[in-house]
């Protein structure tokens, strides 16, 4: 009976036939080569990813921070046109309310510096300028100006 062909012994080649032993090791080197710079074009990549992650969370949080002292200066803006239009008294400093209590705001007033209005409208205008500061030393402000009648402001 004939055996099947993956059963059939074969004759065993002698050491100087065998192709294995001839060849030198160079192949072997060569996966360990470039399994390191694998590892390392890896590595490059991750750290820069990892960098451009850190500024768009700094980003991020400069934006959140900025449109919160603009919403801070929108309201106080409000709140003083209000007292203006009551006739009350305008503080020209303070504080903002809670949660944003170490925020402080200022308010100032120019002449309004424009050829475009005529002189006689000129002296009952003023250029109103609030000033809101974060709460840390050296945050960013947010400045809003608008233009409100000078009888307020008195």
């Amino acid at each position: 009976m004939d055996q099947p062909a993956r059963w059939r012994s074969t004759p065993p080649r002698s050491p100087r036939h065998d192709n294995r032993a001839a060849r030198p090791c160079g192949a072997c080197g060569f996966l360990l080569i470039e399994a390191t710079l694998t590892v390392t074009v890896l590595a490059v990549g991750l750290v820069f990813i990892a960098r451009g992650l850190g500024n768009s969370l700094k980003t991020l949080s400069a934006l959140e921070q900025s449109e919160t002292l603009r919403q801070l200066a929108e309201s106080q803006f409000a709140e003083l046109e209000t007292h203006a239009q009551q006739g009350q008294p305008l503080a020209r400093t303070g504080s903002c309310a809670p949660p944003q209590a170490g925020c402080r705001w200022t308010l100032q007033d120019l002449e309004v510096p424009s050829p475009d209005i005529p002189d006689d409208i000129q002296p009952s205008v003023r250029l109103v300028t609030l000033t809101v500061t974060g709460e840390r030393p050296g945050s960013p402000k947010m400045r809003l100006q608008t233009i409100w009648p000078a009888e307020w402001l008195q």
